[in-house]
């Protein structure tokens, strides 16, 4: 049973493994309203029929950057994980990280923000619960988390 916890898998299997019912199905279905759609729980190893929020993204000020934490489940075989920055909400928002198919975190290019990982489960022997921590780059005063799911 072990073994099956950090098998890769797909937003369908997801859904099936959560036991969602048809009207509960969709990446943007939000269950249990508690403002996480499927798509984001989904990635972010939270529970579509569980309110669950304190595991979604924070944003704090550390001196004078920003950053942000998020939960990242590396399972997922068919999402990409953005961190997004500007530096003003009618500016537009520039990919500062990037996590594709399970794979790390990485910074987008010409961008160097600061990246930190660490396992975020509750058993130090599973890895695929990871806490993301990503500080802004100069400049940039706003981030956020995209999720998309790719085909």
């Amino acid at each position: 049973a072990i073994g099956a916890i950090s098998v890769p898998m797909n937003f369908e299997e997801w859904q099936d493994l959560m036991g969602l019912q048809d009207e509960q199905r969709g990446a943007l279905a939000d269950p249990e309203h508690d403002g996480a759609v499927n798509l984001v729980e989904y990635s972010a190893a939270m529970l579509p029929l569980t309110p669950d929020v304190q595991h979604a993204p924070v944003a704090v000020r550390i001196g004078g950057q920003i950053e942000i934490s998020f939960r990242r489940d590396v399972r997922p075989a068919d999402v990409i994980v953005e961190v997004l920055g500007t530096s003003a909400l009618d500016q537009p928002w520039q990919p500062i990280a990037r996590a594709q198919n399970g794979g790390a975190l990485l910074p987008v290019t010409p961008y160097a923000p600061v990246i930190s990982d660490a396992s975020d489960s509750a058993l130090a022997s599973v890895g695929v619960i990871r806490r993301q921590r990503v500080r802004a780059i100069a400049g940039q005063r706003f981030l956020r988390v995209k999720v998309t799911l790719v085909p």
